[in-house]
């Protein structure tokens, strides 16, 4: 389904941003999960982390920049599964912003286009 969705995004320009959101929230369960496997397979890779929501918790500070400290990777591995997730979180946002801002450029020439029409000079 978020195959699809991509796809579909990339085949329709005003389906864009709907496939940048679902894959934002792809991208944050799969290392929310990732992260919690880690937790219970290695325990001391990640400190506080403990539950899903923790892990979920974890990638959306990461992903938001905010770090509160109270979770934070303390071993190689799971500080190796954060930089993968900043990695993406920089392509999202960077896809996230071309998107948002090409699809105020469409609506600009569009309403653009339409006030020509009603006010021929």
């Amino acid at each position: 389904s978020v195959v699809i969705q991509v796809r579909l995004s990339l085949a329709d320009e005003s389906r864009r941003l709907d496939g940048l959101v679902t894959a934002i929230v792809c991208v944050w369960v799969v290392f929310a999960l990732a992260f919690y496997a880690l937790a219970v397979h290695q325990s001391g890779q990640a400190d506080g982390l403990d539950t899903k929501l923790d892990g979920l918790y974890f990638t959306a500070s990461t992903m938001l920049t905010i770090g509160y400290g109270d979770v934070h990777a303390s071993g190689q591995l799971a500080r190796t599964l954060a930089l993968l997730q900043m990695l993406f979180d920089v392509v999202f946002v960077a896809s996230a912003a071309g998107a948002v801002t090409a699809h105020l450029r469409r609506q600009a020439t569009q309403n653009q286009g339409r006030n020509t029409q009603r006010n021929p000079r």
